[in-house]
This record gives structure tokens, C-alpha cells and sequence, in this order.
């Protein structure tokens, strides 16, 4: 949707909203919902756009990045060694199957059977192993970087902490003014 748009979506339900039928009224709220973070959005943009600012940085959260990346990297080990796993459930599979092959009498659907189980074993061996290759360089930095991926994980501890505090902030005046009253009826609304 364009900035039009968008306004004249915005100008609609502030129209419908005065309308006090229960129904209409349900469904403004349910488009209000849907469309509220689009509007939001434009408008931000908007405002850059207007000062010549980029706006690629506010859709960059650090914490939820870094944290992403902790994880991961915490993880890949566990996922490589599963995948491990499965690669010599696959190998041993695909033993059994060329065993039965090779000393059993089969008839021909059972050997059609067992062709397509073996197909079907090796692609999903292919994926593992294909996962396996790509996983191996992230798990051995992974390994060989645990002190690394531990500095991380307190720069996202302390990133969540300082999110925290910035959340909790509140302006206080410099000087007893008429904004002062005005910031002290803001903080008793939030705290009481």
C-alpha cells in the first residue's frame, strides 16, 4: 500500500470509529489491529523521508540479533552430530537393503518395494550429509571459539539489561515549571 493509501485507510476508521453499533465497531477494531503497524510504519517513514534520514536502522533489534546468534552457534554442534547420527542410520539402511538384495529370494514387487525405499533413504541421506559439509565449518568455529560465543552471549545479557533500563526511564524537568506538574501527572497515570 502507498502513503495514501494508507492515510485514507487511517481517515476511514477514524470516520467508522464514531459510529457506536457493536458490530461495526468489532470489525474496526479487528482492522485497526491488522493495519495499525502499517500506519505506523508510513508514518515513521514519512518523517524520515521528510528529514532525509535512513530508516534502516530501526528495523535492526541487537539484542534479539545477538541472542539469534548465541544460539545458533551454541546449537550447531548438537545439529551436526544429530546429523551425524542419521547419516549412519541412513549407511546402515542402505546395508540392509543391499543385503536383502543380494541373499534373499525377492520377488519383483518386493524388489520394486525395496528399490524405492532405497531411493527414498538416499535422499534423505544426501540432505544430511549435504548438511553435514555446510554445518562443519560453523560447528568447528564454534568449538574452537566457545570463549568467543560466551563474550556474546554477556554483550546480549547486558544489551537486554540496558533495554530494560531505557524501558523504565522517565524525564525528569531541570527546573520546577509548568511541564514539571504536567510529567508528574504522566507518572502517577503509569503508576497508578
Amino acid at each position: 500500500m502507498d502513503d495514501k493509501t494508507i492515510e485514507e485507510l487511517d481517515e476511514v476508521l477514524i470516520e467508522l470509529e464514531k459510529y457506536n453499533y457493536p458490530y461495526i465497531q468489532e470489525k474496526v477494531i479487528r482492522v485497526r489491529e491488522i493495519v495499525q503497524p502499517l500506519i505506523i510504519k508510513k508514518r515513521e517513514q514519512s518523517f524520515k523521508a521528510k528529514r532525509r534520514l535512513k530508516y534502516s536502522w530501526s528495523n535492526f533489534d541487537p539484542n534479539s540479533r545477538i541472542q539469534t546468534m548465541v544460539n545458533d552457534l551454541k546449537s550447531v554442534s548438537k545439529y551436526h552430530k544429530e546429523a551425524l547420527e542419521e547419516l549412519k542410520t541412513y549407511d546402515n539402511e542402505t546395508q540392509d537393503i543391499l543385503h536383502a538384495l543380494e541373499f534373499l529370494d525377492n520377488s519383483d514387487e518386493e524388489m520394486h518395494q525395496m528399490s524405492e525405499q532405497l531411493s527414498e533413504i538416499r535422499k534423505s541421506r544426501r540432505k544430511a550429509k549435504n548438511f553435514i559439509e555446510l554445518s562443519g565449518y560453523l560447528c568447528n568455529f564454534s568449538e574452537t571459539n566457545k570463549g568467543f560465543i560466551d563474550k556474546l552471549n554477556k554483550v546480549s545479557v547486558n544489551t537486554q539489561s540496558c533495554f530494560d533500563k531505557l524501558e523504565r526511564r522517565k524525564y525528569t524537568p531541570r527546573e520546577l515549571t509548568a511541564l514539571a506538574v504536567a510529567f508528574e501527572n504522566v507518572k502517577e497515570e503509569v503508576v497508578g
